[in-house]
C-alpha cells in the first residue's frame, strides 16, 4: 500500500565548508540549546521520541480531547504522519539515521488491532505483513539501508504471546519464537529486545548470526529488557536487582542510578552517550520524571540531570530523553510552566553569543561570540524562525537552528576566543524578531541561539 505524503524529501544544507565532525560530546560542550517542537493546529501538547542525523524529529501531537496524531518535524515545519487508507490512526516509534524511513503501526478500522507500518518521507506508506497465525504487528526500529531492503524490527502478536519479528523487503521473519520482542537494530544486523525463558523471567537478549544470546546473567530468574544498541554493539537496558545496565565487550556494567525508585536508559549513540529518565519523587510516584544523560569521565560513566545543562531555558522542565543521534542531539519531552508538554530538540553548544547592542534598528549593532577556539573563523547567521539543518560537510553535531539562514558576517576569534560582528540593521527592522547563531565551521561547533526584537 503506497501513498505520497510530505513532499519534503530531504533537508538542504547551508553552504558552509566544514571539516570532518569532532566528537559529539567533547569536554567543550557547555550546555544544550532547546528548540520546541510545535503541536499540530488546535492541539495542546506534543512529544519528541526519535530523531535522525539531520535533526528530523518524530513524535506525537495530542489534541484537547481524543487520540494523539503522529508527527514529523522537518527543519521548522511540522507535518501529521497519515494513517494508511482503511486505517483510523497510527503511532510512530522509530526513524532511520539518514534514509527518511519512519516505522510504527497503524490501527485497522474493524477491530483496532495494530498493523506494523513503514512511512517513507516523500514516497509513501507501506503496511507490513504479520507472521502466520498472528493478528497484529508493531514496528519499533529501522536500520539505515535503502528501501526496499530496509531491515525493520518489532513484534507480531497472536492472542496472547508476542514474537520478535524482522521485516526485510516487506517480508516478515520470526527471529525470537514465542514470548519475545525486538526493540532495536544496528547496521551490523544485531537486534536487541527481550525473551521469556522457561522460568517465566523476561530476559534482555541479543540476536546475531541466527543466535539468541541471553544478556541477563545470574540469577536466571532476573527480569530485564534491552532497549537500544549502537553501531559498536554497545547495548543499554534494565535488569532487576541492578537497574540501568550497559553491555559492552561482553561485560555487563551497572550504570549510575540517581533515583532509589527507578532509572531507565532509552538510547545510546555511537559515541557511547546515553539518554533516559529517572524518578525524582521521594514517594516514587509516576509523573515525576527528569531527563537524564550519561557520559564517560575518565573511563567511568557519570549521570547528569539534563535540566542542569538547560540553563538557557529554565522555564522548560525536561522530563524524558528518548533518543540521541551521533551528533549528540537529543529528542526529549519538556513540561512548560502552564503544565502542557512539548517535544524538544536539544542541541549541544560550545560557545556563547551576546544579544545585539544597542539592539536598535537603523543603527550599527555589535554582536560578540565568546569562548570560541582562538584563531577560528566564526560565521554569524540569522533568520526569523526556528529550524534544524546540518552544516554542509558532515557537521552532524553542529546544526544551524534557524530556518532559511543568511550570513550576517564572518570574524576571526582573538586570543581570548572572542569574535566581534558589526551589523547594520535597516530602519524597517524595527519591531522584527530575529534569531542569530554563530558557528565555527572548521571545528563543527556552534553557539546557542539568540532571539532579539529590534526597537
Amino acid at each position: 500500500m503506497n501513498r505520497r505524503w510530505l513532499k519534503v524529501v530531504g533537508v538542504s544544507v547551508f553552504p558552509v565548508l566544514c571539516s570532518p565532525p569532532a566528537l559529539a560530546q567533547p569536554p567543550g560542550v557547555i550546555g544544550y540549546e532547546t528548540t520546541i517542537v510545535p503541536t499540530l493546529q488546535g492541539h495542546r501538547s506534543s512529544s519528541a521520541i526519535g530523531l535522525d542525523e539531520v535533526a528530523r524529529v518524530i513524535g506525537r501531537s495530542t489534541p484537547f480531547s481524543g487520540a494523539s496524531t503522529p508527527l514529523a518535524w522537518v527543519d521548522g515545519q511540522i507535518f501529521a504522519v497519515p494513517a494508511p487508507p482503511n486505517h483510523h490512526g497510527a503511532v510512530v516509534n522509530g526513524i532511520s539515521p539518514t534514509t527518511g524511513i519512519i516505522v510504527g503501526y497503524a490501527l485497522a478500522d474493524a477491530n483496532s488491532l495494530e498493523q506494523a507500518t513503514a512511512w517513507r518521507i516523500g514516497s509513501g506508506i507501506h503496511v507490513l505483513s504479520n507472521l502466520p497465525d498472528t493478528i497484529a504487528g508493531i514496528a519499533m526500529a529501522v536500520e539505515d539501508t535503502p528501501w526496499p531492503m530496509t531491515r525493520i524490527v518489532g513484534r507480531c502478536a497472536a492472542f496472547g504471546p508476542d514474537y520478535a519479528s524482522l521485516w526485510v523487503n516487506e517480508h516478515v521473519i520470526d527471529i525470537g519464537g514465542i514470548s519475545s520482542a525486538a526493540n532495536d537494530v544496528n547496521e551490523a544486523d544485531q537486534i536487541v529486545g527481550w525473551w521469556r525463558n522457561q522460568m517465566g523471567a523476561y530476559r534482555p537478549v541479543l540476536w546475531q548470526n541466527s543466535q539468541r544470546i541471553d544478556l541477563g546473567g545470574e540469577p536466571p530468574d532476573a527480569s530485564g529488557d534491552a532497549y537500544s544498541i549502537n553501531g559498536l554493539g554497545e547495548i543499554v537496558g534494565h535488569l532487576s536487582g541492578l537497574g540501568p545496565v550497559l553491555w559492552r565487550d561482553g561485560q555487563r556494567v551497572a550504570l549510575p542510578a540517581p533515583s532509589p525508585c527507578w532509572t531507565i536508559p532509552h538510547a545510546i549513540n555511537d559515541e557511547g552517550i546515553i539518554v533516559g529518565e529517572y524518578n525524582i519523587d521521594a514517594q516514587c510516584r509516576a509523573g515525576y520524571e527528569h531527563a537524564l544523560l550519561w557520559t564517560l569521565d575518565q573511563g567511568q560513566y557519570i549521570a547528569r540531570d539534563l535540566n542542569e545543562l538547560n540553563a538557557l531555558h529554565p522555564e522548560i522542565e525536561l522530563t524524558q530523553a528518548w533518543d540521541i543521534n551521533s551528533g549528540g542531539q537529543i529528542a526529549a519531552v519538556g513540561k512548560l510552566s502552564d503544565g502542557n508538554r512539548r517535544g524538544v530538540l536539544l542541541t549541544p553548544y560550545h560557545f556563547t553569543l551576546d544579544a545585539p547592542a544597542p539592539g536598535i534598528a537603523g543603527q550599527w549593532n555589535m554582536i560578540v561570540a565568546t569562548g570560541a577556539e582562538p584563531g577560528a573563523t566564526i560565521t554569524l547567521v540569522w533568520g526569523t524562525s526556528d529550524g534544524a539543518r546540518p552544516i554542509n560537510g558532515g557537521c552532524g553535531g553542529a546544526p544551524i537552528l534557524i530556518r532559511n539562514p543568511k550570513i550576517a558576517g564572518t570574524s576571526r576569534a582573538d586570543a581570548k576566543g572572542n569574535a566581534e560582528f558589526r551589523i547594520l540593521v535597516p530602519p524597517q527592522g524595527s519591531g522584527v524578531s530575529v534569531r542569530f547563531q554563530a558557528l565555527s565551521a572548521s571545528r563543527c561547533e556552534v553557539s546557542h541561539v539568540v532571539a532579539h526584537t529590534f526597537d
